[in-house]
């Protein structure tokens, strides 16, 4: 089994590939949360990431209702299971809706932690055992229209090194986590 895929999209090619790998992703950790979930993208949107209008999703998300589902709802459901999650972003007003979106749907005990760079311009999304990384911000064009490139890689010691390097710049979720 490969444990590394590059998806090279573009409005005519792999446009699919990155919503779907995406969305892949965030269903197998609502499935199986991990510890810790890191979202780094300078700028990032409330974005669609489940579209549960036919259903697909119910035994995901029993009680969302045929609807889409947006970012910050499947950030905050990972840390009502548990998942500490930490976003870090830039300092700018294209995240406020975001970062209100968040806010608005939190409660005591969910561990969200945001965080800013004013240098930021990495793009990952790093879990208990797989890091996406990449050109893609988490918004509406880097999914949708802009040409982007994002590595998928699941190898345990990639993984591992990734995450590592994650807490040292962006320090620990909580003591002892990830």
């Amino acid at each position: 089994m490969t444990s590394r895929r590059v998806i090279r999209k573009s409005r005519l090619a792999g446009l699919r590939d990155a919503r779907t790998l995406l969305e892949t992703l965030l269903a197998a950790e609502c499935l199986r949360p991990s510890e810790v979930l890191w979202v780094v993208s300078p700028w990032i949107s409330d974005i669609a990431v489940f579209d549960n209008r036919g259903g697909s999703f119910r035994y995901v998300f029993a009680d969302a209702g045929e609807r889409e589902l947006r970012l910050s709802e499947v950030l905050l459901r990972l840390a009502e299971a548990g998942t500490s999650v930490i976003v870090a972003i830039r300092d700018d007003p294209h995240n406020a809706p975001f970062l209100a979106a968040l806010s608005a749907g939190g409660a005591p005990g969910h561990e969200i932690r945001v965080v800013t760079s004013a240098e930021l311009h990495e793009k990952t999304l790093a879990g208990d055992d797989f890091v996406l990384s990449g050109s893609m911000n988490f918004t509406q064009a880097g999914l949708d229209w802009n040409e982007e490139q994002v590595t998928l890689d699941t190898d345990p010691e990639t993984v591992a090194a990734a995450r590592r390097d994650l807490r040292s710049r962006w320090g620990p979720a909580q003591p002892g986590a990830g």
